[in-house]
């Protein structure tokens, strides 16, 4: 028997082809997604070791509960402190290192603009101890102190830049650049290039690095009398412990002389070091520097690994229908043949357990091939990301066990799985079948499936209308909307051979008033047997489900913002930088100037409202919170937050030291009324006590928790400007108003301003292009979808070689033969696309449901773009039609007539 199996798929390597290779497909996309993040882990993984610098112990201070990127600065009185007679300590180095700091070039179109990068923009100190610097110069040398850039506002200071940098963007040593920062912009020389991490390799990984000299970076980035921390070398064979426990207990002793000493630095210095007293200083060791580095880049790498393994789980699905149709088909076509086994003496076991073998062989030969193709794949997505300026990857892709153990469970799995209904099938065949010509597989009781099918479609509607309408937690809500749509998928699934006939009928309708004979053989074909017409069309209806349901959410989501949008902006001008990235940002001195310009012509310019934000920012009850700011005093002349209760401008009450904005949601769920104190925990482990001042339903713009931008930089790292707001007198002509404001934002190349109507469509256009990303990841399954169709039509044009015959016999040309069999597979095509698009826009409505109000609150269905799958769907009918269509005009005449 096991011989037999072999032969079986040897004689029938054609009928198989196309089936193994959407296993191989699928084996493929889910081994590419192991070898590429296993890749680029293993890289991070060293890459964090060498970005996290050379020193055996760092001073910093603790950021609590919150993000990492909220750390506070150290202030720079605690070198004194770590530079006194410490035994064990050999070299002491401060580092600075802040965002959005980046040299300012002239484009290809001629627009001086940031350089671009796919990563973020860094500015620092150039390291001056080798034993402690990351920072290696391969061209020119390091910078230099040539005086106070604030007492001479024509200085040109000088800066270096990693070697990344200086080469895609064609700098030149010696030239003069203007460099973008939080203080805004300055010209500066490059006098130096440099490799970051290692002497012999620059490892940025996309990000781009700016070094100046220690003082001139505390005056250009903000960060006078402070450092983002202080790096420390012990002595060979020091006790990294004990040191570290010695250093740990004079740092509140150096704090507290460092207060001391506060009233010698000037007032201006003193203001701006304030916010910083009272955090918490540590130290911590190399390894623990490295293990949070590495931490970072896992959550990045499992964002990716999470995507690509949703779309190969996706293909995997896609391809399962595919095998399913192809046996029930293929054994169907070889019932004589089974029979014949059964007359001589197998057992109705032994046949399905050979039918059994031949799916496990087929998909071990196509894991194989997958596995190949998989580790192909991730070599090119690897150079694509290089070429893409993501970073070097260096080295060969990893082979893990578990990859391959993965893919062999899931090709060979998947391929079996499928077969074990067909496979049950042919243990009923009788050996007196052996004798017939028109002996067919039992069908599944159509009785039976109608109860089954009907009985999970009802149980999907029941959870997705408990999921919709009940008050439930977000797991139980998820857990309800995905099993309901499971339910409902596999209900419509095995209900779909019912409605095939009249839909078919009615699809076909026009196409047999068009094109007549063929129409119409096309459209009989389709309805006469509407089993197959369903399984054929399954693979379409997932993946147009899937891209159906990506719309609708999407499309709702942009009339969401939009409509938001339109509410709730009433400035007349927004100025950002042109990217939604809450890690962008503009200069401070661009807000100076408009401030200037409001004192200046207050009859052009009513007021300024400066935004800023900080991601995970400050804790409440053990939650981190994201929280925005803005200038609440002049707030509500350029946002409708769509007040419930209170004022923007309410000062605090009660006892407290600052005021809160909260969003409707997270004050229900603490309970939280106007007056309430709420208690927040900021980086540095300070707990600050507010009182809510104001009650808000639009998040859309700033978020659930919005303080004032006097608190945010009170108790927050110096953050850049993300956007700003200008409105304008209400007696102000808006040209000359708008020429004013982009006379100053013009100097700021990073800055764009819009109006409203100019930022929606900037919106818009952000969101289709994240649409169009999902679309073409989730079209792969449309792809699989459409081999299987050209599988199910070559093997029914095998399958109904006689019939082809005896039509070309009575009369019927080459050209309508090829014509019917491609409007046969359009009909197919569409009745996948009707239903996937039906249950897409369902999915869609309860996805919406459970997403926060805050998100999506309006519904919105794309019906032209709906209409635009179901042509696209009749297109990939044409084309998968092409092979099996030309392949049933080339058959013999005479040879198909006596075909059996």
């Amino acid at each position: 028997m096991f011989r037999l199996t072999l032969r079986n798929i040897l004689r029938r390597k054609l009928r198989y082809a196309l089936t193994t290779l959407a296993v191989v497909l699928g084996v493929a996309f889910l081994s590419t997604s192991f070898f590429l993040t296993d890749h680029i882990r293993d890289t991070f993984d060293e890459l964090a070791s060498d970005i996290s610098g050379k020193s055996d112990l760092t001073i910093r201070t603790s950021v609590g509960e919150g993000s990492r990127m909220n750390r506070l600065p150290v202030p720079e009185g605690v070198l004194k402190f770590v530079t006194s007679d410490i035994d064990g300590v050999a070299a002491v180095s401060p580092g600075i290192l802040v965002p959005q700091v980046a040299p300012i070039v002239v484009g290809v179109d001629g627009v001086a603009a940031p350089i671009p990068g796919n990563g973020p923009q860094f500015g620092g100190n150039h390291g001056e101890i080798p034993e402690l610097t990351q920072t290696y110069l391969t061209g020119g040398r390091a910078p230099q102190w040539l005086g106070s850039l604030k007492d001479d506002p024509t200085l040109i200071g000088e800066f270096a830049l990693d070697n990344r940098s200086v080469t895609i963007n064609n700098m030149v040593l010696g030239q003069v650049y203007s460099v973008s920062s939080s203080t805004g912009n300055r010209d500066f020389t490059l006098v130096g290039q440099f490799n970051f991490g290692a002497p012999d390799e620059n490892k940025t990984v996309g990000a781009s690095i700016s070094t100046f000299e220690l003082r001139t970076a505390q005056e250009f980035l903000n960060m006078e009398g402070l450092l983002s921390q202080v790096d420390i070398l012990l002595d060979e064979g020091a006790d990294a412990h004990q040191v570290m426990a010695e250093i740990q207990t004079g740092l509140d002793q150096a704090m507290g002389q460092f207060l001391l000493d506060l009233p010698t630095y000037s007032p201006e210095i003193q203001e701006l070091l304030a916010p910083y007293f009272g955090a918490t200083l540590e130290v911590v060791t190399f390894e623990t520097i490295v293990d949070e580095t590495q931490e970072d880049f896992d959550q990045f790498v499992s964002i990716i690994s999470s995507v690509l393994l949703a779309f190969a789980i996706i293909a995997v699905v896609v391809s399962t229908f595919i095998i399913n149709n192809t046996f029930s088909i293929v054994l169907g076509q070889r019932v004589r043949e089974l029979a014949l086994l059964r007359a001589l003496g197998a057992t109705g076991r032994q046949v399905s357990r050979s039918v059994r073998g031949e799916a496990v062989i087929i998909g071990a030969v196509a894991t194989v091939i997958g596995l190949v193709v998989g580790y192909f794949l991730a070599t090119f997505l690897r150079f694509l990301l290089v070429a893409l300026d993501f970073g070097n990857l260096p080295g060969v892709l990893p082979i893990r066990p578990r990859t391959i153990v993965v893919a062999t469970l899931v090709g060979v799995g998947a391929t079996l799985g499928s077969a074990i209904g067909p496979s049950r099938k042919v243990r009923t065949i009788s050996p007196v079948a052996a004798l017939r010509d028109d002996v067919r597989l039992t069908p599944t009781g159509l009785r039976r499936r109608l109860q089954v099918g009907g009985l999970m479609a009802l149980s999907g509607v029941a959870l997705l209308a408990l999921g919709m309408a009940g008050d439930l937690a977000t797991r139980p809500l998820l857990l309800s909307l995905g099993l309901g749509a499971l339910g409902i998928f596999f209900g419509v699934y095995l209900l779909s051979p019912v409605i095939a006939r009249p839909i078919a009928d009615l699809l076909g309708w026009p196409i047999e008033k068009l094109f007549k004979i063929p129409g119409r053989l096309a459209r009989e074909n389709a309805r006469r047997s509407p089993r197959r017409t369903a399984a054929t069309a399954a693979a379409l209806t997932v993946g147009l489900a899937l891209v159906s349901l990506a719309a609708v959410v999407s499309d709702s989501m942009k009339a969401t913002f939009v409509g938001a949008m339109d509410e709730s902006v009433r400035s007349d001008l927004f100025i950002y930088t042109g990217s939604f990235d809450p890690m962008s940002g503009l200069p401070d001195n661009l807000a100076l100037g408009l401030r200037d310009l409001t004192q200046n012509q207050p009859e052009l310019i009513d007021s300024l409202v400066v935004y800023r934000g900080g991601i995970g920012a400050m804790s409440i009850e053990d939650s981190v919170k994201d929280v925005f700011s803005a200038d609440l005093a002049y707030l509500d002349d350029h946002l409708d937050l769509q007040l419930v209760s209170g004022l923007s401008a309410n000062p605090p009450v009660n006892g407290a030291t600052e005021s809160l904005l909260v969003h409707v949601d997270p004050a229900g769920d603490l309970n939280l009324e106007i007056g309430s104190l709420v208690v927040a925990e900021f980086p540095g482990e300070r707990s600050v006590t507010f009182s809510v001042g104001a009650i808000f339903e639009d998040s859309s713009m700033l978020g659930n928790w919005v303080v004032d931008n006097g608190t945010f930089d009170r108790y927050l790292p110096r953050s850049i400007d993300n956007s700003m707001s200008v409105a304008f007198n209400e007696v102000a002509n808006v040209e000359q108003a708008r020429f004013a404001v982009e006379t100053i934002s013009n100097e700021f190349p990073q800055a764009t301003v819009e109006n409203s109507l100019e930022l929606r469509q900037s919106m818009e256009a952000q969101l289709d292009q994240l649409l169009a990303i999902i679309t073409v990841f989730l079209g792969l399954s449309l792809l699989i979808a459409v081999l299987g169709i050209t599988n199910t039509l070559a093997l029914s044009v095998y399958e109904r070689t006689r019939e082809l015959g005896l039509l070309r016999a009575v009369g019927m040309t080459r050209r309508q033969l090829r014509r019917m069999v491609r409007w046969e597979a359009v009909i197919i095509a569409l009745f996948g696309g009707v239903l996937g698009v039906a249950m897409g826009v369902l999915f869609g409505l309860a996805a919406i449901a459970a997403i926060p109000e805050t998100f999506v609150d309006v519904v919105s269905v794309p019906m032209a773009k709906l209409l635009q799958y179901l042509v696209i769907a009749a297109v990939f009918g044409l084309l998968a039609a092409i092979l099996p269509a030309r392949r049933a005009a080339r058959l013999n005449v005479l040879e198909a007539i006596s075909h059996h």
